[in-house]
């Protein structure tokens, strides 16, 4: 069978192209006729600027994801977003819809594409979005070490009255931790000299 796990991971991102090039044969299949139904009754249609926009667009990001697959997600994002905001239109007619939370109208068939991508991408985005509020790895790595001082600090501070042999088990002691031992090791570096 041609549609495996493999195949599916290796092509997933081009699911929403294909949602987008079937917007696309319904539109120019409207075209083509000149009429589109709309509760049950023709109305003339051509297509405006904003539907060639969107079949120019629809194009690009097929060739951007054979061609050059590393802007692709860049290129499809555009398209989403103008398709979002009304500037390019996936259908024949234009359907805006609004949220009350959201005031700005918006076209329902590229929010349908763009939950499409939030789906397949799911992980992805759950993981931008933790390492978001997270931090750069150098600030992680730096807030570690300020830690671990703090704590090496508060374990000399409360191994300052021991002497040396103590310090020496404290050190080859499995039971206390890295931060205490190291304070020890300070410690005793500190009264040999």
């Amino acid at each position: 069978m041609i549609f495996t796990e493999e195949f599916y991971q290796k092509h997933k991102q081009f699911i929403p192209v294909i949602i987008l090039l079937l917007y696309s044969c319904v539109l120019i299949k409207n075209a083509m006729r000149a009429k589109v139904e709309i509760s049950s009754e023709y109305y003339d249609f051509e297509l405006s600027i904003a539907h060639y926009a969107f079949l120019g667009a629809t194009l690009i990001d097929v060739l951007a994801y054979f061609l050059f697959r590393k802007v692709f997600k860049y290129v499809l994002l555009a398209t989403l977003l103008l398709g979002f905001g009304n500037m390019i239109l996936f259908t024949s007619t234009q359907t805006i819809g609004t949220i009350s939370l959201f005031p700005i109208p918006f076209q329902p068939a590229a929010l349908f594409v763009i939950l499409i991508v939030f789906l397949i991408n799911f992980n992805r985005a759950i993981q931008w979005r933790l390492n978001l509020f997270k931090g750069s790895p150098e600030n992680e790595r730096r807030k570690a070490i300020e830690f671990n001082e703090e704590r090496i600090e508060k374990f000399k501070d409360s191994f300052k009255n021991k002497s040396a042999e103590e310090l020496n088990y404290i050190i080859n002691e499995n039971k206390y931790t890295g931060e205490a031992k190291e304070a020890a090791r300070q410690l005793l570096d500190k009264t040999i000299k």
